[in-house]
């Protein structure tokens, strides 16, 4: 039985590079024409009606990852809102490539 986030290369990696590049792709077809994906930016993000027309599309960066400041920050506020019972450590939480964890 696969672990959770283990494929078949049985260690993940091949896991994460197709979901990465899956990931890029995505966002180079969202980045080269946002207002067709305007109405599942809409949907997915629950904006209201009445509010629709005041949001864009926003535009993402492809394959990067967060600073440490940003997960610190993120965290503390998981933590206060009790969404997590104490923060992780920078390394349990970013791997920065499919190389990094050989």
């Amino acid at each position: 039985m696969e672990t959770p986030g283990e494929g078949s290369d049985g260690d993940g990696k091949g896991t994460l590079q197709a979901f990465v590049g899956a990931y890029n792709e995505a966002i180079e077809m969202i980045n080269a024409d946002p207002d067709s994906f305007l109405e599942l930016f809409y949907e997915k993000a629950n904006v209201a009606p009445a509010l629709q027309g005041r949001y864009s599309v926003p535009s993402y960066t492809p394959d990067c990852v967060p600073s440490p400041e940003d997960v610190e920050r993120i965290e503390a506020f998981m933590v206060k809102k009790g969404l997590l019972d104490q923060p992780f450590s920078y390394e349990e939480m970013v791997v920065s490539s499919p190389e990094a964890e050989q």
